[in-house]
Formats: structure tokens, C-alpha cells, sequence
């Protein structure tokens, strides 16, 4: 298709075409020619002007409209190429071939070939506009093949831009349509030209569009891959260090930031560990520190625990970066220090349920997670619930339903008195037997027996 033009541009000088978007058919090809030849017809000898343009497109997409969109606009071009095809290989051939000069004659080809001075200008706008309509076109086969492969549910991109094509092959039909009225005005010597700047505009906005469609799809595919891979990652036995790189940095791993005070370390200092995963947001309160600071204390001298905060910022600035720098400061625990987003932020918002408040994951040195959000038995039970694993809480919210569940039968009043407690001291209460049977008489008179009973 390119070189229809390109050898009208440089007669003589073969060697500067480009044939790099010209494919040759396969030997076993059956060409529509009747459909190309019908096409063709109304393409050509049509008066210049916009609306004449749109009423050739029009025609042409109901001569079509058994086919798809896109062998729509590819038919189109074809029928293009069959006729300037010809058009080119005579200018080709004439000085040598009398068959070709006397055809050539017919087809007019010298009046445009033997003053290409004069048409240059005309040639390389209507050249460089065709080669923009086959690009928009290989785009529109490249969406289409992507939308044959993959899920609109992991690339919601596709979605537009899928309905997007038929107003692109529509612009690209009348595109045609408008380089053949010009190419007629050339070769018949008209004094009326076909203005084809606004097609031009027109088409590069459409190719334009289409790129950056596609580059987007191309951006949701990866992580919709990445995303299936860190998911099977903590699915599938794997250390931990290699699933905790690719969470931060997926798969362009640079040096880990990893922060144990003010010395940056390893990752793979927590190889063999469980790891608790504390991720927040910035704004992290004092009750958020106190709560973890009993846990941290009880396993700074041990081998088997450890923590890491991993801060969840969407976009970095000089000022978050500052506040990282005062909040780093104030942990004991191991902190990551990134300066770029978190690459698995949407596995962690969507997979891992983060919603903006702190959230603790437990990890096993596997990577198996142990635990999806462990700061509310932090929270509830404090050290009684370590090392917080969701089978632990599954046994303590369990004793504390048998509990519940028993003084509610024996006194119904019990359980409105209890909301009124605060509820750290309730459990502390209820581990002292004797006190409880102390101060609820009423209770034991009741029931005629104690709640250790």
C-alpha cells in the first residue's frame, strides 16, 4: 500500500521506499475482486467536497455492511490499492513496455508522472495521509486482537474502545475517499481540488486516540498479569523476601529500602521470619503506636517475629516525604522507605482489603497469609491473641461467645451492664472467676451454681 506513492515520489531511486507495511498475500488468497471492484467504483471520478465524501462513505459502509468494522475499512483500502496499484506499475513500466505506455496513456498516468515538480506538494500529502489511514487501521486490528485474548474485566480500557471503532473505520473510509478525489483532480487536470487538510487533522486525532487506547490497554494487561502472579505468589509456598520484592517493586527489584532505624538493611534479614505486615496511610494516630509497641517489645529479642510498616502513599511529594522521615523515626520496627508508590497498591486495596486504615497481614515464612487483617485482635486481645493468627482468633471470639452466651441465660440484664464496661477490662474480668461471682450475687442465686462451675 505505501508504495503506490513512494514510487511515483522516487522514480529511479528504488531504494528509498519504504516496503515495510507492504505484505504480500499468501499463495492460497481469494480475493473479493467483484467487492473491491464495486468499492472502487464508487471511490472514483467524484466531484471534491466534504458532504460528496460523507455520501461516498455512507454508500460504501452499505455496500459493506455484512462485514465486520474493520474488514470494512480494510476492503476500502484495498480497493484503493487495486486501483492506483495499476496506476504506479505503469509509470513503472511505460518507458520500456508499449503495452504499458498504451495503457498508461488511457489510465492518464503521464499527465500526473511527467511534471512531478508541479504535483510534488500533492503526492506527499495525500502519501503521508494514506499511510496514517493504514495505520489507524492496523490499530484497530491490534485492539481487536487484544479484545480476543483478554478480559474486559481486567482491561476495562477495551471497553471504549471497542465502541469507538466504528466511528474510526468511518473516518477512515472517508479519508480514502477523499485522497481518490484528489488523485482524480491531479490525473484529470481539474482546477477544483479536494481539501484535504481537515481529514488530515482528523485522522492523526484518530491515530493519536488510538495509540494512547492501546498503550493504556497495554499498561491494564501488565497489571492484570502482575496481579494474577503476586496472587499466586502468596497462594504457593514461596520466600518470603522474593513475594515481599515483587509486592514493592514487582519486577524491576532495585536495592530493598528496608529501614531498621536509621540503618538500611536486607530484605532478606526477614527471611525465616513471620512477618507482620503493618500498612497505613500517613495519617497514623498515637493509638496506633500503642497498640503495637507491647507486641514489639515482647518480640525485639527473638528471631521468629517481626514487624515492618509499609506506608501506602498514592503519589509522593516533598512534603509526605518529611513526614515519612518524622513517623520513621518515632518506629522501632523495620520500615520500608520508598520514595515511588507501591507497586502492588491495588493488590493491597483490593486483595488485601486496605481501605485507608491500618491493617496488620500476618505472613508466615512462606508467605502464606496467617492472617489478612490482624489489628483488630490487637486491638480486642492485646498479647493474649498472639502471634494473631486467624485460627487464634477463631478460639478466642469463640470463648468469648460461650461466655456471653452464658451470662445472657442466666441474667438478660448482664449483657447491657457489660457494653457499659470497657472492654479490655471485661476480659480481664472475666479471668477472675471469684471476682465476677463476687459482685453479681443475684447471678449466682439464680443460677445455684458459679460461672467456674
Amino acid at each position: 500500500m505505501c508504495l503506490i506513492f513512494d514510487g511515483l515520489l522516487f522514480q529511479g531511486n528504488q531504494g528509498n521506499i519504504d516496503r515495510t507495511c507492504h505484505p504480500i498475500p499468501q499463495d492460497n488468497f481469494s480475493s473479493p475482486l467483484c467487492t473491491l471492484k464495486q468499492i472502487s467504483s464508487e471511490l472514483c471520478c467524484k466531484p471534491p467536497g466534504e458532504e460528496n465524501a460523507h455520501k461516498t462513505t455512507l454508500i460504501i459502509l452499505n455496500k459493506l455492511s455484512t462485514y465486520s468494522w474493520d474488514a470494512k475499512a480494510v476492503l476500502t483500502l484495498a480497493a484503493f490499492a487495486l486501483e492506483y496499484g495499476e496506476f504506479w506499475l505503469l509509470s513503472q513500466h511505460q518507458p520500456t513496455d508499449l503495452l504499458a505506455k498504451s495503457l498508461a496513456i488511457i489510465k492518464r498516468v503521464p499527465s500526473l508522472t511527467k511534471d512531478l515538480g508541479k504535483h510534488r506538494i500533492a503526492i506527499l500529502e495525500f502519501n503521508t495521509l494514506i499511510k496514517a489511514t493504514l495505520k489507524v487501521i492496523e490499530l484497530i486490528f491490534e485492539l481487536e486482537k487484544l479484545a480476543s485474548i483478554h478480559d474486559t474485566k481486567d482491561v476495562p480500557a477495551l471497553i471504549p474502545a471497542l465502541e469507538q471503532i466504528p466511528v474510526d473505520v468511518y473516518w477512515a473510509i472517508i479519508t480514502v475517499a477523499a485522497i481518490v478525489t484528489q488523485i482524480d483532480s491531479l490525473i484529470l487536470d481539474k482546477d477544483t481540488r479536494q481539501e484535504l487538510a481537515p481529514f488530515g487533522q482528523k485522522i492523526n486525532i484518530v491515530l493519536t486516540k488510538l495509540r494512547k487506547q492501546i498503550l493504556l490497554c497495554k499498561e491494564q494487561i501488565e497489571e492484570a498479569q502482575y496481579l494474577k502472579l503476586l496472587t499466586l505468589y502468596f497462594q504457593t509456598p514461596t520466600e518470603i523476601s522474593v513475594v515481599l520484592k515483587f509486592l514493592f517493586y514487582g519486577k524491576n527489584t532495585p536495592k530493598t529500602d528496608i529501614y531498621d532505624g536509621e540503618t538500611q538493611v536486607s530484605i532478606e534479614v526477614l527471611q525465616k521470619n513471620d512477618i507482620f505486615l503493618f500498612f497505613s496511610t500517613l495519617d497514623i494516630t498515637e493509638s496506633d503506636f500503642d497498640h503495637l509497641i507491647p507486641i514489639y517489645n515482647t518480640i525485639k529479642t527473638g528471631d521468629q517475629y517481626k514487624i515492618l510498616w509499609v506506608p501506602i502513599v498514592e503519589e509522593w511529594n516533598d512534603e509526605l516525604r518529611i513526614q515519612l522521615e518524622f513517623l520513621k523515626s518515632k518506629m522501632p520496627w523495620y520500615v520500608l522507605y520508598n520514595s515511588e508508590p507501591v507497586r502492588g497498591i491495588k493488590f493491597i486495596r483490593e486483595y488485601l482489603h486496605f481501605k485507608n486504615k491500618p491493617i496488620i497481614v500476618v505472613l508466615s515464612p512462606q508467605a502464606k497469609i496467617l492472617h489478612f487483617n490482624a489489628f483488630y485482635m490487637i486491638e480486642v486481645w492485646g498479647l493474649s491473641g498472639f502471634p494473631f493468627t486467624e485460627t487464634i482468633q477463631q478460639s478466642l471470639t469463640l470463648k468469648s461467645s460461650w461466655i456471653h452466651s452464658l451470662v445472657t441465660d442466666i441474667k438478660p440484664h448482664i449483657p447491657q451492664w457489660v457494653r457499659s464496661i470497657d472492654l479490655m477490662s471485661f476480659q480481664e474480668l472475666t479471668s477472675d472467676v471469684p471476682t465476677l461471682n463476687a459482685i453479681s450475687p443475684p447471678l449466682v442465686r439464680s443460677s445455684g451454681k458459679t460461672v467456674g462451675s
